[in-house]
This record gives structure tokens, C-alpha cells and sequence, in this order.
């Protein structure tokens, strides 16, 4: 009975170190400020026009970066397109 209890006790130690550290996914903007973004242009495809961005637009932008999650994923096999080795 008291293997029982260490085996639950280390399973739900686990999944709670797993939860808090979530290393499936990582947050690269999360300490971004718009002092650290000297400009910002987007280069809009056709007509081949370029819009710089003002300071007010440049923290909007900086809050949606710092929002951004990118997730871990594995790969098993080749995507479509790409030659196997």
C-alpha cells in the first residue's frame, strides 16, 4: 500500500513540474518594449508598396508580440515536398 502512495505522489509531482514549466512552448517577445524596436516596415506583395509603421502602431504591435506562443512539434516524417534522405 505504501508503494501505492509513492508512485501517485511522484506521478502528480511530475505532471504539476510539467504544467508550470510548460516546455512545449516558449513566449520569444515576452519581454519586448517598444524602446527596443528602432522601425518597423511591411512590404505589401503585389503592388510592391512598403508602409513604415508610426510609434503608436509600433506598441500595438509590440503588445501582440509579447502575446505570441510558439509551440514544440515534433516531426516524424518528411512534409510534403521534401526529399527523405
Amino acid at each position: 500500500m505504501k508503494k501505492k502512495w509513492i508512485i501517485a505522489i511522484i506521478i502528480v509531482l511530475t505532471l504539476s513540474l510539467l504544467l508550470v514549466s510548460k516546455p512545449w512552448r516558449s513566449k520569444p517577445f515576452k519581454d519586448l518594449s517598444p524602446k527596443e524596436i528602432s522601425s518597423v516596415s511591411v512590404e505589401l506583395m503585389p503592388p510592391h508598396k512598403t508602409i513604415e509603421l508610426y510609434e503608436s502602431q509600433i506598441n500595438e504591435l509590440t503588445e501582440i508580440l509579447r502575446a505570441v506562443v510558439i509551440y514544440k512539434r515534433v516531426i516524424k516524417e518528411p512534409l510534403a515536398g521534401e526529399g527523405g534522405r
